[in-house]
């Protein structure tokens, strides 16, 4: 019965006969049917843990590996023991996770059917050793009679839960968990000041001041976000003008007498030399007006691109402004966070919060007065006190 057990998968200690000085040198085989072929397992004490196979092999679900040198088949003596509990009883092949532990295994199965005299296997039907354990007696005997083995494998898994629950309990009446998790006097402590910090953290959520500096980066977030804007709206009336100065710079010709000249002629009219002197005047009148008049609008074109050339360096130096807190890159990134999220009263601090603030009609109005002003000072008796044109 030894050797039987030996040869397929029993555990060899080295207190096992077969790993002695006298049979540890022999090699023991035996020719067993498994699943309708007929196979030879070879097992020896000095490599207790290698099973060499002489025979077919297509039908097992973990294969051998071939050894050129013995020219046999081999594996080990875990995966001859799966293949007999796949091939024999129908197991499972098992990770052996922890989650399955309570589970039939080939071993205790096949005891049943071999049982050993020196281990007590016939002293009691329902166990074939007397050393096996409760639960492998029912999970065993469940399999093999066809019932729902996985109750009693459940039952041991509670019955494992009490009794780590009674060992702390246990310990925990001794008092030898104090050295790894406090007093109880230091636990109440702890849990006090943390009670303390979890209300503390609550009230200032509940007041919106997480973070105590946010009105102060709010406030210095919002007068560079000002200045920037009114910078901007600046320097788009002063492009708007100088698009109106530079189309009204194309659009002034010199008046043209001759069609006078030959409207008189046509009629029959001879224009004496004083109204043709005359007409020379005006002419010369016009074209000194027209000429002032660019030389104006000129020295306007240039002053407006100034102007908003001027304005880029002091737009750049306000973006990068490190205002009071030096190069701290954190107060740049609060910034940015304050300019994206918005205020909580209502203001959004970003670049386009001034400018939904400006329209169209107050840039109209403001070139709109600045060419006025321009055109006034060229043509006084054109433009009415009001500002109306005539």
């Amino acid at each position: 019965m030894e050797l039987v057990h030996f040869l397929f998968g029993a555990d060899a200690r080295k207190e096992s006969i077969f790993r002695s000085d006298a049979l540890s040198p022999w090699t023991f085989d035996v020719a067993v049917d498994i699943a309708g072929d007929t196979i030879s397992a070879a097992r020896s004490g000095a490599k207790p843990s290698r099973i060499f196979i002489n025979g077919p092999v297509e039908g097992c679900p973990i294969r051998p590996q071939f050894d050129e040198r013995a020219g046999l088949f081999e594996l080990s003596n875990e995966n001859w023991k799966a293949n007999l509990g796949h091939l024999w009883f129908g197991l499972p092949i098992s990770a052996g996770d922890e989650a399955e532990r309570f589970q039939p295994s080939f071993r205790s199965l096949f005891s049943y059917f071999v049982r050993r005299q020196l281990s007590g296997g016939f002293q009691q039907p329902m166990q074939h050793s007397t050393m096996q354990q409760t639960w492998d007696q029912q999970v065993s005997i469940c399999y093999l009679l066809g019932l729902d083995w996985t109750i009693p494998g459940r039952f041991q898994e509670l019955r494992g839960q009490e009794k780590v629950a009674q060992e702390l309990r246990k310990v925990a009446r001794s008092g030898d968990l104090g050295r790894f998790f406090g007093k109880a006097a230091d636990l109440r402590t702890r849990l006090t000041v943390a009670e303390a910090r979890a209300e503390r953290l609550r009230a200032q959520l509940e007041n919106f001041e997480v973070v105590p500096e946010y009105k102060a980066l709010e406030r210095e977030a919002n007068d560079i976000t000002s200045e920037i804007d009114a910078l901007n709206v600046e320097n788009v009336v002063d492009g708007d003008l100088l698009q109106q100065l530079r189309a009204s710079l194309n659009e002034e010709d010199a008046p043209d007498l001759g069609d006078v000249t030959k409207l008189y002629a046509e009629a029959g009219v001879v224009l004496p030399d004083m109204v043709r002197r005359r007409f020379e005047e005006v002419e010369r009148f016009h074209r000194t007006i027209i000429e002032n008049r660019r030389a104006h609008l000129n020295a306007e074109i240039g002053s407006g691109s100034a102007c908003a050339s001027s304005r880029l360096p002091m737009r750049s130096s306000r973006a990068h402004r490190p205002a009071t807190h030096g190069h701290d890159p954190r107060h740049a990134r609060r910034q940015h966070d304050l300019g994206r999220s918005g205020d909580p009263a209502g203001r959004t601090t970003g670049s386009a919060g001034f400018g939904a603030a400006a329209p169209n009609s107050i840039r109209a109005r403001t070139c709109t007065r600045r060419i006025r002003s321009g055109l006034g000072r060229l043509w006084p008796e054109r433009i009415d006190p009001e500002g109306a044109s005539r």
